[in-house]
């Protein structure tokens, strides 16, 4: 629950004994304990923070007004954080390493596209938004992305019903001209003067 440090001087300087109290309890007492001892002494990491917060919430069980009343966090902190630690990888690495605020981070892990999150992330680390100018911008993203995804979809390039035959020039529905373009008449002429024509060189073979 407490004195991590003192262990670790106590390790370093090779000293054989400390003093300690220990107390029963569950994992769901150490997790509040040190919660509630780190926010009495301001020491606050928000991402370590919100991945004990989202333990509580999920896994123990406790509701956020439960969880306020015995850590001293307010409501709207917790609900933010616990959003917090279902963002991206790389939203929690931006906010441990102070390249973003609290605020960018709760504006970035309520996008529920994680691609769209990704991309938002990597504008914010560019142009260094105010918390007011991301949600503006996070606003824009949604609307155009809603645009786009209630566009009509693209008309079907028009196919004509009815061609012309390539010799009379009479209309035929395309499905009964030949290829090329020849309507059923047309068509019997030509195949009739193919066969007339090759007739004919085997009869005159020399013509």
């Amino acid at each position: 629950v407490d004195g991590l440090h003192r262990v670790l001087e106590a390790i370093e300087s090779e000293t054989k004994q400390i003093q300690v109290a220990v107390v029963d309890g569950t994992i769901k007492d150490v997790l509040i304990q040190n919660l509630s001892l780190n926010n009495l002494r301001g020491k606050i990491n928000p991402t370590d923070t919100a991945r004990v917060l989202k333990v509580l919430f999920e896994e123990q069980g406790m509701g956020v007004d439960e969880i306020s009343k015995k850590t001293g966090f307010t409501e709207d902190r917790i609900s933010k954080l616990l959003y917090i630690s279902r963002a991206n990888p790389g939203v929690l690495s931006a906010l441990d390493d102070g390249l973003i605020q609290l605020g960018h981070a709760y504006l970035l892990s309520k996008i529920e596209d994680r691609d769209v999150q990704d991309r938002v992330l990597a504008q914010q680390l560019i142009y260094h938004f105010k918390v007011s100018e991301l949600a503006q911008h996070i606003e824009n993203v949604n609307a155009e992305k809603e645009h786009r995804e209630n566009m009509p979809p693209p008309e079907a390039s028009y196919v004509p019903q009815e061609l012309k035959c390539s010799f009379c020039g009479e209309e035929y529905p395309i499905n009964q001209l030949a290829n090329p373009n020849t309507c059923p008449v047309c068509s019997g002429i030509l195949i009739d003067s193919i066969r007339q024509a090759r007739n004919y060189r085997e009869i005159q073979p020399d013509q």
